[in-house]
């Protein structure tokens, strides 16, 4: 995990990528338990002298086992999307 959140990182700084890191896929809901949520900011923020920007960055992991279709949902239409459930904490799991 440290060489992913170096990469989140990373991923920050070159793609302006401040409104936040979403990661996606199959095998990261099922890792989460191994997470040890401080190491992995501090590790993702250890980008001197550009800290700060990334500190203010959140970052999560997409827990729902079908994002594609709730993307598309809200593709199609926004309130289909709200309709299940109460935004983030339906999709999304904050690495603290």
């Amino acid at each position: 995990w440290d060489v992913m959140a170096s990469v989140c990182g990373d991923f920050v700084l070159s793609h302006g990528a401040t409104a936040g890191i979403y990661l996606a896929g199959g095998i990261a809901p099922k890792l989460m338990k191994h997470i040890d949520p401080v190491r992995f900011r501090a590790r993702m923020e250890d980008k001197a002298p550009m800290s700060a920007m990334v500190r203010g960055v959140p970052s999560r992991i997409i827990t729902h086992p079908y994002p594609a279709l709730i993307g598309a949902a809200n593709a199609f239409n926004y309130q289909d999307m709200l309709a299940l459930g109460d935004g983030e904490t339906v999709l999304l799991a904050q690495i603290s």
